[in-house]
């Protein structure tokens, strides 16, 4: 999860009341990033250095990741105080600092940090697990956006289209998953919205309307 949704409580009922593990990226105004960074400065951190590769906007950018980690984090009281609420004596966050330099151009530097309440063995691993969100950011969000058209939409107009929209989006999650359990499905799987629309408008039309 971005950092929109760093909340401590929402994080412990995930973990300890429905059993799954968040991986979230910290604001750098938290008391918990300051923490990770003060062990960092006393040389109480181990560093491991990567090379990765990521496209941005379809370009490649090739970066030099520097990644520590602590598994033994306490330094966020709403985490701590929820998670003791569900009969966790001594609950601990995981948590890990990017250091990232853009190889090409060393002025372009990253600094950020992300908090698992689930330990992963080491601050690569974590790192590698928050890379899947690009994924979904670069091709499941941009798909919404430049096939479905979402951000035309006046979902967040009103309370009421935000409970419309939310109810919609639902039920359009539950039957694609549906679909996709099929052989059809599955066939369809590696196409978009825009794929999709391209093939079935000699038979369609431009401007189909679907239900199922």
């Amino acid at each position: 999860m971005d950092a929109l949704y760093a909340d401590g409580s929402l994080l412990a009922w995930l973990e300890y009341e429905k059993g799954i593990h968040a991986l979230v990226r910290i604001p750098e105004d938290r008391v918990l990033y300051a923490d990770l960074e003060g062990l960092a400065a006393g040389d109480l951190l181990d560093w491991e250095t990567h090379t990765d590769i990521r496209y941005v906007a379809g370009h490649k950018q090739v970066r030099r990741v520097s990644v520590a980690m602590d598994g033994d984090l306490t330094g966020w009281d709403s985490f701590m105080k929820a998670a003791r609420s569900y009969g966790v004596d001594n609950p601990t966050l995981w948590g890990a600092l990017i250091h990232s330099v853009d190889v090409d151009d060393p002025s372009r530097r990253e600094e950020w940090m992300i908090a698992s309440t689930h330990p992963f063995p080491s601050a690569w691993a974590g790192y590698r697990q928050w890379r899947c969100r690009w994924r979904i950011e670069n091709t499941g969000f941009r798909e919404l956006k430049e096939g479905w058209h979402l951000e035309r939409a006046p979902w967040s107009y009103t309370d009421d289209m935000v409970v419309a929209a939310r109810v919609a989006f639902t039920l359009i999650a539950f039957n694609v998953a549906q679909i996709a359990r099929t052989a059809q499905g599955r066939r369809l799987t590696d196409r978009g919205i825009r794929r999709l629309r391209r093939e079935l408008m000699p038979e369609y039309g431009p401007a189909p309307v679907i239900a199922w």
